[in-house]
């Protein structure tokens, strides 16, 4: 529709440069329906506006004043961040916990691009699969938990369990094409090249116009350093 159209639109003209994979968000490269955000597109665009900018035109001297405003937003994140444990705790339901894992991985993200101690990210990290976690024993079936705990398993450097989870995922919902990116991924670092050659095949047979994305050049290196 026009409406599911122009809100797509809008969601660029916020910041949102790429697309989703997932048809109920209004980032979905084709969507036709979506009208209002989903929790994807809020989290989404309440990250981007947590980010350091890239470029800027300030003058050298406002620039101590941009660092400060830095602060003020990670101050803010952590407040928010706060807040949502509590509610979190005080719901006790498996999106919320969700939602809170989600955003322990994008702190734990945060930190690493600062260039702070591992022991630090990985302490996010670690706060992100006990939330995770949370979320499954209320919704042990539900594939976007196993999708995001294979995320943070990935970033703690360990593919093993990052493999099991995203298969996981897989097998409770085989229409994801993200699924088995991940899994074509984590393959090939693990060695499996037969396996992950497959599962990029399956990716690209329902991506075709991803075949030359970063993402897809991510596991062709991998394959390439495989062993």
């Amino acid at each position: 529709t026009i409406g599911a159209v122009a809100i797509h639109e809008f969601g660029h003209a916020l910041g949102l440069m790429g697309h989703s994979s997932q048809p109920g968000d209004i980032m979905y490269d084709s969507n036709e329906s979506a009208t209002t955000l989903s929790t994807r597109d809020i989290n989404t665009i309440r990250r981007l506006y947590t980010l350091t900018a890239d470029v800027n035109n300030l003058p050298a001297d406002s620039r101590s004043q941009n660092k400060e405003r830095e602060k003020e937003l990670a101050a803010k994140m952590d407040d928010m961040l706060t807040k949502m444990e509590q509610q979190a705790k005080k719901d006790d339901r498996a999106l919320s916990w969700l939602n809170l894992g989600i955003e322990y991985y994008q702190k734990a993200l945060q930190v690493e691009k600062e260039g702070k101690p591992h022991v630090e990210s990985d302490s996010w990290f670690h706060k992100a699969l006990t939330a995770i976690n949370q979320a499954l024993q209320k919704e042990p079936n539900d594939p976007r938990a196993y999708h995001c705990r294979s995320l943070v398993y990935q970033g703690l450097g360990d593919f093993n369990q990052a493999l099991l989870d995203i298969e996981k995922a897989i097998s409770l919902d085989r229409k994801e094409p993200v699924y088995y990116m991940l899994d074509a991924y984590y393959l090939a670092k693990l060695g499996q090249k037969a396996r992950a050659k497959s599962a990029l095949d399956t990716y690209l047979l329902h991506r075709p116009d991803e075949a030359k994305s970063d993402d897809v050049k991510l596991i062709l290196e991998a394959l390439k350093q495989s062993p």
